[in-house]
């Protein structure tokens, strides 16, 4: 259960992919502690509960919505 890893690190291995390549999408703070424990990309959009200064200072990015997170992509900012 989160916030261990363990299934986001099995969809990593199951895509054949390094964590530090893989995107977590989250809305909890449990799952996004879990991104951060795996050594994923985070990227939380809080639905209820605002990230803590842990996860803002962690995460890749906090998203007020998912039109945002479309804006990460589409600046470039999460393509290596």
């Amino acid at each position: 259960g989160k916030p261990a890893p363990d299934i986001f690190l099995l969809a990593a291995q199951k895509l054949g992919q390094e964590p530090q390549n893989c995107l977590v999408l989250e809305d909890s703070l449990q799952g996004n502690e879990a991104a951060i424990n795996g050594g994923f990309v985070g990227v939380m959009v809080p639905d209820l509960t605002p990230p803590s200064e842990f996860l803002r200072k962690n995460l890749f990015a906090v998203c007020e919505n998912l039109l945002d997170v479309i804006d990460l992509f589409e600046s470039g900012k999460l393509h290596n």
